[in-house]
This record gives C-alpha cells, structure tokens and sequence, in this order.
C-alpha cells in the first residue's frame, strides 16, 4: 500500500498520483478490514478530485459502513449538488435520514430516487419508514399494504415492514404470495448430441494415456463411426489389406490350415464327361487298355466333339 502524510486532510496526495492508485489502495484497505485507512485515502481523493463524484460516493458509504451517519448524510447531500441524476447518491442520503430520524428529509429523497429509477417497492417501503418516524403509522400503513397489494405481495421488504406496524394499527398483515415467489431451478437438461457417448466412459486420450499409447484417437473411434458394427467390414480393406485402425485383415481372403487339410483329399476339379452320372462312372469303370469305340457310321453328329 502506498504511503501518504495524514497530518493535514487538505494536502494533496504524494504516491497516488492517479484514481486507479487510490481505488487500488481503498480496494486492499477494505479487504484487510481497515475502514479507517480506507476512510482517509478517500477523504483526501474527493478533494483532489473533486469534479469525479465517485470518490466522494465511495466515502460517504464507508461512513456508512463506520456508523457516522451524519457524516455520511451530509457526504451523500454534497455528491447531490454536483451530480443530482446519481441514484446510489440519493438512495444512500435517503437511508441515512432514516438513521439520523430526518423523516421529512427521507420522504423526499425517496420520492426523488423513484424518478431516478428506485423501485417502487424499495421507495414506497423507505416512505412508510419515514412517516412511522413522525409517528404517522395509518398513512404509513395505507402507503405500505397498498404497495404490498400492487405488486402482488411478493415483496419481503414491505411484509417485514407491515408485520412491524402491525401491532400498532391493530391489522393482520396480508399473506406472502409463496407460489409466485418460488424460485424455480432453472437446469438445462442435456440435448442428445451433448451426451457423452457411453462407449467412451472412463477412456482419456490425454498424451501419456492407454489410448493414445496405443495410436488411438477420439476421432477415429467416434467420428468416424468406426464403432458401428453395421459398418464394421465395410470397406474394411482400404490400402494393402488395413482398416483405418491400422488392423491387417487379408488373412480373411485366404483359406485356413483346417480348410486345406478337409479339402486336401478330394477332388474338386469338374469331369469333362458329362454324359454319365457319377454312379455310372464308378459302377462302369474303363480299362487301362480299352481303346474308344469308333464312331457309328449311322449318327449324323458322330465327328462333332463332346459337349
């Protein structure tokens, strides 16, 4: 944290030469829980600068935050003459009024924050609040369960304030509208194509996992469709008999040691003779010496070759 001389709250600032360094130091003062320290840089930072309305904003709330009420309504009521169109400058003179017991003060500066955009929940709460102050407990009364009606009793902050008053003006206190006040859980549900695919559960492709040792990507598995057993074998074959995984699948084109070894003993070359049935050829065997009978004179188509 930077160092400044406190001796005169008039001096001007010797290390912070800019609003960044002062904010920069109010920030780590405020985390550390030291509000005088923050007090001091700001003071001295909103006479410095005194055309920037934020740092006087920001002193005036610690103020606030220390109990100096009245300093901190009279540092909210000069932030309003420089820069009258600041909300968090008129909601902040407007609650220390009501600490300070200034009702009348508090009912106009409520009635001015609802123009700067105060809620009317919020603003009609903080007039009830000042008119209780000047013991005007059925107006605040009216002001408050009217309030409470319009915007559909769901304000926590106007039921609190007329279970207050209630005692007073001798009323019950309307009901919290709780259904319309239930904060639903808004999950999104996961569509299809955010689901995980189960079939990759528990696998990692990071460098160094099982996966990748094995040359397996993400990719390949997924996007390819190559899981799809449907269209395992399709294409299976793409350059010298691999699949896209790398996988040698031509030993599918050659026959098995089992299958030589069945077919090895018969024989399945086709007969040129197809004249004869099998039975005839075994039941009639030919002789080794026998020559072929000469063809008959009688048969036109004797010359012609066999079919």
């Amino acid at each position: 944290m930077a160092s400044y001389e406190c001796e005169d709250a008039s001096r001007s600032l010797t290390e912070m030469d800019t609003p960044e360094d002062v904010l920069s130091a109010v920030r780590e003062a405020m985390m550390a829980g030291d509000l005088d320290a923050a007090e001091a840089s700001l003071r001295m930072a909103s006479k410095r600068w005194s055309r920037e309305p934020e740092f006087a904003i920001r002193y005036a709330r610690v103020l606030s935050q220390q109990g100096k009420d009245k300093a901190a309504f009279k540092a909210y009521r000069k932030v309003m003459r420089k820069a009258p169109e600041r909300l968090d400058a008129c909601r902040g003179a407007a609650d220390s009024a009501i600490k300070v017991g200034k009702g009348r003060d508090a009912e106009k500066l409520y009635g001015r924050a609802i123009g700067l955009g105060l809620s009317l929940d919020e603003a009609n709460a903080g007039i009830a609040r000042s008119l209780t102050l000047r013991n005007r407990h059925a107006e605040a009364w009216e002001i408050a369960l009217s309030q409470f009606k319009d915007s559909g009793r769901k304000s926590r902050e106007l039921h609190a304030l007329l279970k207050e008053m209630s005692p007073i003006v001798g009323a019950a206190v309307p009901p919290l509208n709780e259904f319309d006040m239930g904060d639903v859980e808004q999950t999104q549900q996961e569509v299809r194509r955010d689901l995980s695919d189960p079939t990759l559960g528990g696998q990692s492709f990071d460098a160094g996992s099982l996966e990748a040792m094995a040359g397996v990507d993400k990719q390949t598995l997924v996007e390819d469709d190559v899981l799809e057993f449907e269209n395992l074998l399709d294409d299976s074959v793409k350059m010298g008999g691999e699949t896209s995984l790398g996988i040698d699948l031509s030993f599918l084109d050659q026959p098995s040691e089992t299958e030589e070894v069945a077919t090895a003993d018969l024989d399945l070359s086709e007969d040129d003779d197809t004249s004869q049935s099998e039975v005839a050829v075994e039941t009639t065997p030919v002789a080794a010496g026998t020559k072929p009978n000469a063809p008959d004179d009688d048969d036109p188509f004797a010359d012609w070759p066999d079919l």
